[in-house]
């Protein structure tokens, strides 16, 4: 019996580390994705932009919810933003 459960914890065990991996891989897709887009927005508005940070929460199935934080123009700004993935594709969308 402790053989079962021992195998059935490491099993969890990697597959909860190989969902954070992908994860991660998944925030820094989404932020430089992101990032390319609102450098060209600043751009053309003549500002400077830089992204502090970004963090992404699964929310469920394929959904992610994040919270992007930024400065332009010397302002800070704070966005949500929603993300759809799976193993192949993603979508994003900055919720306003």
């Amino acid at each position: 019996m402790k053989k079962i459960l021992y195998s059935l914890l490491f099993c969890i065990s990697l597959i909860s580390c190989n969902e954070g991996g992908s994860k991660d891989k998944l925030v820094s897709k989404v932020r430089s994705d992101i990032n390319v887009e609102l450098q060209k927005r600043a751009s053309s508005n003549g500002i400077s932009l830089s992204i502090n940070s970004f963090d992404l929460m699964h929310k469920n199935g394929k959904e992610y919810s994040g919270v992007l934080k930024t400065i332009e123009g010397g302002q800070e700004y704070t966005y949500q933003v929603d993300v759809t993935a799976d193993e192949h594709s993603y979508m994003w969308k900055i919720v306003e």
